[in-house]
């Protein structure tokens, strides 16, 4: 599978079955498949043992590296006090075999990928409720933890600068001219002023699995994880529900309109990001950005 980023490691099916027979020399590995689409931050690999499925995760580079240590973490304390599944390491293996990073191994979550724009009402209500439950975590004993740290959290003006130099690099793979002049409309947000919340930061389609009936039935990847204000996640009103299901997920969560403004802040300067590094590349990121701003854009229109 090619690789997505110049910092990128070297990471193979060869070398996820050294590392597991290294490690977890118990383990009977009777099929190893890696999991397509591919992350961004992470190369997946689908392990069945007998009736058993796990997942076996590597980070592709160093500053993905310690979302391992943070799902491991908080992943036990988090999977009781939400509605839907999410992962849980059983075990974090260590850098071996040229590979310089911690990896991990977790029971796999069945479900599939939602399409964006084909959510169903039942969906949104269904996202609305998952954060909702993540922002109600009693975040006392957590706050000042080092772990718990995203520029996704901040101010949306520390996105300023890098959502300039990403516009341009958009041409050709969006309408630049329009994008500019929403960004000039809506990048001055009003500051969050409530407590601390934690938010997951990435609740894009990747990272969201739904059952035979569109429902939510599990949410992926918490290497974001992070504490500090928690719009954020109104990402997915963009980046995958549509016109007429986003007001179901806006009003489950009783989002006002500064706050609004503020996640389409949000859902913009990721977007723009995201289509700029990624463009030219087999990255779903790609389809997936041109689908957020496009819902953006429409929403201002």
């Amino acid at each position: 599978m090619a690789k997505l980023h110049h910092d990128e490691v070297d990471i193979d099916e060869a070398l996820v079955r050294r590392l597991l027979a290294e490690q977890q020399p118990e383990l009977i590995i009777d099929e190893l498949i890696e999991v397509e689409p591919a992350g961004t931050d992470n190369r997946n690999f689908r392990l069945t043992s007998g009736h058993d499925q796990h997942l076996v995760r590597l980070p592709r580079k160093e500053d993905a590296a310690p979302g391992i240590a943070k799902e491991a973490r908080f992943g036990h304390l988090l999977a009781p006090l939400l509605p839907v599944d999410i992962p849980v390491p059983t075990q974090v293996g260590a850098p071996g075999h040229g590979y310089p990073f911690a990896w991990s191994l977790s029971p796999w979550l069945p479900g599939e990928l939602p399409v964006p724009g084909e959510a169903s009402k039942g969906l949104a209500e269904d996202l609305a409720e998952f954060v909702r439950a993540l922002r109600s975590v009693d975040t006392r004993a957590l706050r000042g933890d080092p772990m718990l740290t995203s520029y996704r959290v901040n101010s949306i003006e520390s996105r300023f600068a890098a959502t300039q130099e990403f516009l341009p690099r958009c041409t050709g793979w969006a309408d630049v001219e329009a994008l500019t002049r929403a960004w000039q409309l809506i990048k001055d947000t009003t500051p969050y002023d409530g407590p601390p919340a934690l938010a997951h930061t990435d609740l894009q389609p990747g990272n969201v699995l739904v059952d035979d009936d569109g429902r939510l039935s599990a949410v992926i990847d918490f290497g974001g994880l992070a504490l500090g204000d928690p719009t954020i996640d109104l990402l997915p009103a963009w980046h995958l529900l549509g016109p007429t299901t986003r007001p179901t997920f806006r009003q489950a969560l009783a989002v006002d309109d500064a706050t609004w403004q503020r996640g389409m802040a949000w859902a913009m300067t990721i977007g723009v990001v995201a289509l700029g590094y990624y463009a030219g590349s087999d990255s779903p990121l790609v389809r997936r950005s041109q689908y957020q701003l496009e819902q953006v854009l429409l929403d201002l229109s």
